[in-house]
């Protein structure tokens, strides 16, 4: 600031003093969701480990009516589960936001861990009368990465294009490299797609698209907010193109890893793909 005492210092000694304070706000509010977080984990456990024992207790029978006792602990514990996934989301957002979220960058195969995390999904989109194909991929792609992480960032795709692809319809992944140095999953589904003006917005915190629709599935708005944080934090980014009632495709975009691991150099044939050829039977 100015040395002299003239308006200009003024001025800034104001603006310093109002981002003082928007700072504190911000630490304090980020705080708060943290410690809420916390401490309404614990009673939620108990609520869904009790409505649990009851129901294990009191078996369903055919004949109950829609308000009987074991409807009433079903609902419980359903609305439990959902409150437990949305503090969960909300403790990672506020770690996100006061910088302690912590990630182990590592040397990871992106081809065997998405393999892996669209096998999990398999049985979920099965139920849901879906078919799920994880397209194969010739060769490891390798990138610096959190393996949790990433696999938390797929499985935030996987679970909104199942919710939102009506029976019948198909769930594709598929994986290539590029000749500029990056690492493409593409999550291509054929649901109900998203309207232009909301696509801009469906990585805001709390943002629905379809609310009516989101609540019954049990969704909080915050799924792709965080996957577009871990993106980020792998210097990475998250496109998405929809057409309303045709489907909607997501792509996350991974800097490739600059070196092969020394351990699979010979035993891979990953140079030409981190060299920039493109994988043999994918196309960008």
């Amino acid at each position: 600031m100015p040395e002299s005492r003239d308006e200009l210092r003024y001025l800034a000694e104001t603006l310093n003093g109002m981002l003082a304070r928007i700072e504190s706000a911000f630490r304090k509010t980020v705080e708060f969701t943290a410690n809420a977080s916390h401490e309404l984990r614990t009673p939620l456990a108990l609520i869904r480990a009790t409505a649990e024992v009851a129901l294990m207790r009191a078996p369903q029978a055919e004949s109950d009516p829609p308000n009987s006792n074991y409807a009433a602990l079903s609902q419980i514990l359903r609305e439990a589960e959902r409150n437990t996934a949305l503090l969960e989301d909300l403790l990672r957002l506020a770690r996100a936001d006061s910088g302690t979220a912590s990630l182990h960058l590592e040397a990871m195969d992106l081809t065997e861990a998405f393999r892996l995390t669209c096998q999990r999904c398999e049985a979920l989109a099965a139920r849901r009368g879906l078919s799920l194909r994880f397209l194969p991929v010739p060769e490891p792609i390798w990138v610096s990465g959190d393996a949790k992480h990433l696999k938390s960032l797929l499985l935030i795709l996987l679970d909104n294009a199942i919710k939102y692809t009506p029976s019948g319809g198909s769930v594709e992944v598929s994986l290539l490299a590029t000749a500029a140095g990056y690492a493409i999953c593409r999550v291509k589904d054929t649901g109900i797609g998203i309207p232009a003006d909301d696509v801009p917005r469906i990585f805001d915190r709390f943002f629905r698209s379809d609310r009516a629709r989101t609540r019954e599935e049990g969704g909080s708005g915050l799924g792709l907010a965080i996957a577009a944080w871990i993106a980020r934090t792998h210097n990475g980014r998250i496109e998405v193109e929809s057409v309303l009632g045709a489907g909607s495709t997501f792509r996350i975009v991974l800097p490739l890893l600059a070196q092969v691991p020394a351990a699979h150099e010979e035993s891979t044939s990953l140079q030409p793909v981190l060299q920039g050829n493109t994988l043999q039977g994918n196309k960008g």
